[in-house]
């Protein structure tokens, strides 16, 4: 686990999503650390429960550089999966979440700055 240090909530304010989500003072987040691209350096994974349900959760994802965080990605879903595919250097990401009648997910790569959605589908939750 990650502490959420000074640095790092500032870094996160920049994301507009973040900013509001901090702000209601009411919410828990927890941090980890994981190296994406395989540099040496280990960009942060932030969830906190401010989505719109009991089962969606907000995820952030900050790189470090130097002593200053930068947002690179940004979702409200139920759960994420890190893909070995990579793009530019980033493992690819897929989030995921279902109602009773369909499950969504989303593919996102990394376009140099930050992760982008590439691919959406959707299958009957049967």
């Amino acid at each position: 686990q990650v502490l959420l240090t000074p640095e790092l909530i500032e870094g996160l304010k920049k994301d507009k999503e973040f900013a509001w989500c901090y702000n209601l003072g009411t919410i828990n987040f927890e941090a980890t650390s994981l190296d994406l691209n395989r540099d040496g350096v280990r960009e942060v994974l932030v969830k906190g429960n401010c989505g719109n349900s009991a089962y969606s959760f907000y995820y952030w994802i900050v790189k470090r550089k130097k002593a200053s965080y930068t947002p690179i990605f940004f979702v409200g879903t139920m759960g994420l999966t890190f893909n070995r595919r990579r793009t530019n250097g980033y493992s690819e990401i897929t989030s995921g979440g279902c109602s009773a009648a369909a499950c969504t997910f989303v593919r996102f790569s990394f376009n140099g700055r930050r992760y982008m959605e590439k691919r959406e589908w959707t299958r009957p939750n049967l």
